[in-house]
């Protein structure tokens, strides 16, 4: 929760930058655009066709201020510590030679309740291998996936989406770089 307050404490100090990334949308404000930005961005936009509530949607998470490198490292270790903690509940943990949570940069839409919201989008990487020369995907169980995206995005909720890498080495490397 520190980064999400961090983020928005941010945000506020941003919002009056946030006229004018809206000054070119028609119905947009500035009040309105200072919540967007503050972090209030789960806006139900009304108004008649062509009024510009596209334009104003697909521009949000544009003036929305990025994480710091801080923030991204503490999100990041919340969904890793949930995914390492998970492999050894299920006792997946010894049978998987490396296991490891990749934050993205790419924040993709989902729904929150009747809501639109903006997450990252957290790529789970787990592998088997006999010399790290080669490695190949671990077949973990669908429940057990299921189980770790439904905790991560209900626990970290700057987390809106959450992959399975299923690439071998080669042609990927284990790590992501």
């Amino acid at each position: 929760m520190a980064a999400s307050t961090a983020l928005a404490s941010r945000a506020t100090r941003q919002a009056g930058e946030a006229g004018e990334h809206a000054a070119g949308v028609d119905g947009m404000n500035a009040a309105v655009a200072e919540v967007a930005v503050a972090g209030g961005h789960n806006l139900l936009i009304i108004g008649p066709p062509g009024s510009g509530k596209s334009m104003v949607a697909k521009r949000i998470p544009t003036i929305i201020p990025p994480p710091t490198t801080e923030e991204r490292l503490e999100i990041l270790r919340r969904a890793d510590d949930i995914f390492t903690s998970l492999l050894r509940e299920w006792g997946l943990y010894e049978k998987v030679a490396q296991a490891l949570a990749v934050l993205t940069p790419v924040r993709s839409v989902g729904v929150a309740g009747d809501e639109r919201k903006y997450g990252y989008v957290l790529a789970l990487r787990a592998v088997t291998t006999e010399d790290f020369m080669t490695a190949d995907w671990a077949r973990l169980p669908l429940e057990f996936l299921d189980e770790a995206a439904r905790r991560i995005t209900r626990r970290v909720p700057e987390i809106g989406r959450v992959v399975y890498d299923l690439t071998s080495k080669p042609p990927a490397t284990i790590e992501w770089e």
